[in-house]
């Protein structure tokens, strides 16, 4: 039985008060604590002094974050940042370079439930100039890295990209990423491949194709991958059959339970529409989640013809695939799901000049205003909700939505909004469960311009943004802010 959020709240209390006091004891070099009231509404949690870009953001049940992302100083390398609940953000020195090697990008992080550890995977070159995949735990609690783990080197040169990863409730993971192969020299293909991390070995297993590309003929792009407690996952991934045109397809994770190696499932299409004129165009604007109860759902952006349409499908233990449904007309759809109760809610914007009726024969709008627009749609016990609009604005551009989903139904939204006044603005709105969205406020006040928002949430209903902020002069730094259930996103805070 679900717990509330009230008691969830009592029960993380000491935690975070505990985490408090370590956090003082600490060597934690922190960088402009809020002392406000409320939440954080800006600072820098970066150290380099030549740009970053390319953010990614974990939040564990009990309040602890981690953001990775890339720091551009001579070269490009993997830089970190631990928040812990109450007292902020501090610097930690990522040494992520393996015997001198070259540069290292594209990081992802993820977190376990309940803990303030961390695993992050990343692509890096070697001293041969190979590319490879490779993994370092980070030890909450001591404050320390652990061993790198070499994963996976590619044999002919830089063709590794886009490392993802997730962990389950005992200290398992899987990392997928996208692999470029040589078995035909003259048409060299992208495939899909995985590695398990077994906890109870401390190893890494076997790089396993996952994709079945070569029965298709076509290269497997973008996987991105979501695990439960019990280690059931799932993979989503694009067959690009040309420049333009891409298909979604999944492959389900059936953990071992002890009984030998995990199975991935044989791939399957859960977003195929018939192509009209233009054909169809999915772009790389999928997500994944994955529920205690197994239940698993994809949401996509797909394009018929001159419209952008939002599509979901889920997998339901006994049924398969559902089916693809059409959510709503916009762009750039972002997913959150409720682990243990399993609703979700799908946001996607809206800047068409239009926001009538959808004619499915000819996949067009009725003429209207342009409005910037963020939808939401409500996954409420397996039934989609009515579409509802959470914030609108004429004459003004909105992008990037994101979404996190906490307890109960608790939600957050936030978005960059550009109106001419207002120049590349995060906007963020909080559900209350029963009431709705409340009225949208800005989640940061730099004058700085926003990009590339990343929002997590705990069990407690407290929420981390990251962002990647461009000053007047060109140059780019990973920023945060953070919401405080209690007090909201707090009096300005600039570093």
């Amino acid at each position: 039985m679900n717990r509330s959020a009230d008691d969830l709240r009592e029960i993380y209390g000491s935690v975070f008060k505990l985490a408090v006091a370590l956090t003082f004891l600490s060597a934690f070099a922190l960088t402009g604590c809020s002392q406000s009231g409320g939440g954080s509404r800006g600072e820098s949690v970066t150290s380099g002094l030549d740009g970053a870009d390319n953010p990614a953001l974990a939040m564990s049940g009990s309040g602890y974050a981690f953001a990775v992302w890339d720091e551009l100083n001579t070269g490009t390398d993997v830089a970190a940042n631990s928040y812990v609940p109450l007292a902020e953000w501090g610097l930690i020195e990522f040494p992520a370079e393996v015997n001198g090697s070259g540069d290292s990008d594209s990081p992802d992080v993820a977190m376990p439930r309940f803990s303030q550890d961390a695993l992050v995977v990343w692509r890096q070159t070697n001293q041969r100039g190979l590319a490879g995949v490779y993994a370092r735990f980070f030890d909450g609690d001591e404050n320390v890295w652990g061993d790198v783990y070499e994963i996976f080197v590619h044999e002919f040169g830089e063709y590794v990209f886009t490392p993802r990863v997730a962990l389950d409730g005992r200290g398992n993971a899987v990392v997928v990423w996208v692999h470029k192969f040589y078995d035909d020299p003259t048409s060299p293909r992208f495939r899909v491949l995985a590695s398990r991390f077994v906890a109870a070995e401390q190893t890494w297993t076997k790089p396993l194709r996952i994709d079945n590309a070569d029965e298709l003929g076509l290269d497997a792009l973008a996987p991105r991958i979501a695990m439960n407690e019990r280690g059931s996952g799932v993979v989503s991934f694009l067959y690009m059959e040309d420049s333009e045109t891409f298909q979604i397809y999944a492959a389900l994770l059936v953990p071992p339970f002890d009984l030998g190696d995990p199975v991935w499932s044989r791939p399957v299409a859960v977003g195929i529409i018939p192509p009209v004129e233009s054909g169809n165009v999915a772009h790389n604007s999928h997500r994944a989640s994955k529920t205690d109860d197994d239940e698993s759902t994809i949401v996509w952006e797909q394009r018929v013809g001159e419209t952008s349409s939002i599509y979901v499908n889920r997998n339901v233990p006994g049924e398969g695939w559902v089916g693809a449904t059409r959510l709503g007309t916009g762009e750039r759809p972002d997913l959150a799901t409720e682990v243990r109760g399993g609703d979700s809610i799908v946001v996607w914007t809206g800047n068409e000049e239009g926001e009538g009726e959808y004619d499915e024969e000819t996949h067009t709008l009725a003429p209207g205003p342009l409005l910037g627009t963020i939808y939401a749609r409500a996954l409420t016990r397996g039934e989609w909700q009515p579409t509802e609009i959470v914030h609108q604005e004429e004459s003004a551009t909105a992008s990037s939505a994101r979404v996190a989903m906490g307890v109960e139904g608790d939600a957050m939204v936030v978005w960059i909004l550009d109106d001419g006044a207002r120049d590349q603005s995060i906007i963020a709105s909080h559900r209350i469960p029963g009431e709705g969205w409340e009225v949208a406020q800005p989640a940061e006040d730099d004058d700085g311009k926003a990009s590339s928002p990343l929002l997590a949430t705990d069990f407690a209903g407290a929420y981390v943004l990251v962002w990647v902020r461009t000053d007047n002069l060109g140059v780019t730094d990973i920023w945060a802010a953070d919401y405080d259930p209690q007090n909201g996103w707090g009096l300005p805070q600039l570093p």
